[in-house]
């Protein structure tokens, strides 16, 4: 018996020195990886950590708000960023536990980025902003609309996700999950497989949500439980702001997100040939859809 209680602790101990060993190379290489190519150039030192952020260009100010699915950050935005800044004040950051902003260990919810956003945009924008999200942050905008609407000129969302998936709240199993990515090994490593199995991250996306690697995972267990989430189909009826939705002609959820938010939008486009990130997969058809939807005038709303 000793013995097989013996063989059984050599495997185990095996097994977690080879994922610790892959983790450490990971997160080598992402380090490096970084500092050779940083992405974002100024810093806001927010009450919950840094917030790593970017502007270019004059004009009125746009706030672009990354995905929210694990490693995504603004890097998503860069085939844009030069083209809007033309005509726009452009910010771009990477939200808290993103990219490489300060990864903390804490839960982190839909409060605290509506926070970040309230925060970002009173100390360092300091101006009205139109807001545009892209896929699953479509609720972050919504929450911040809500509670400070003399922030915001427009709402833009692109590919947002679907209304009933923000009303997906945490549970047992989904608390369970999140308690076991806090595992710095195994946690570690259950991270780092979700985003390798991510076929919408790119290498420099894939090695950016690496930065600070040892606590990154903590976003991903927030998530994965759900603890992102928050109910939208109430707050969005309240806001008397112009909504405006940009899809993509290929998104797979295309026809199912128009019509769920064709009751709640002043204006909406399709950008032909793109997938899940038309401002990455077709810039130029974006920016100009995207300059259209704004001359309109919305104050009728």
């Amino acid at each position: 018996m000793k013995k097989l209680i013996t063989k059984v602790i050599t495997f185990i101990s095996f097994i977690l020195i080879a994922i610790e060993t892959f983790n450490r190379i990971v997160l080598y290489l992402a380090k490096k990886e970084i500092k050779v190519n940083p992405i974002v150039d100024k810093t806001y030192n927010w009450r919950f950590g840094d917030i790593r952020y970017m502007v270019k260009g004059k004009g009125e100010s746009l706030l672009l708000i990354h995905d929210m699915t694990p490693g995504s950050s603004s890097l998503e935005w860069k085939n844009i960023i030069n083209k809007l800044s033309k005509n726009y004040s452009v910010y771009a950051l990477d939200l808290p536990g993103f990219g490489i902003s300060d990864k903390q260990i804490k839960t982190y919810t839909n409060y605290l980025y509506t926070s970040a956003i309230y925060d970002f945009i009173s100390d360092v924008i300091k101006d009205k902003v139109t807001i545009i999200t892209s896929n699953e942050s479509a609720n972050i905008a919504v929450l911040s609309a809500y509670q400070h609407k003399d922030l915001f000129d427009k709402i833009i969302f692109v590919n947002p996700s679907s209304i009933e998936n923000y009303n997906k709240i945490p549970d047992k199993m989904c608390r369970n999950y999140k308690n076991l990515i806090s595992l710095p090994i195994i946690g570690t490593f259950m991270y780092l497989i979700n985003l390798i199995s991510d076929k919408n991250l790119n290498n420099e996306q894939f090695f950016a949500a690496q930065y600070d690697g040892k606590n990154a995972r903590h976003y991903y267990g927030s998530y994965i439980g759900n603890y992102v989430n928050f109910p939208i189909h109430h707050r969005i009826n309240d806001i008397d702001i112009p909504i405006l939705l940009i899809i993509g002609e290929k998104f797979d959820k295309m026809y199912d997100i128009s019509s769920e938010y064709i009751d709640y939008v002043d204006n909406s486009t399709t950008i032909e040939n793109a997938s899940q990130f038309p401002h990455r997969d077709k810039p130029e058809a974006f920016c100009k859809a995207f300059d259209t939807m704004l001359q309109y005038d919305y104050n009728d709303k």
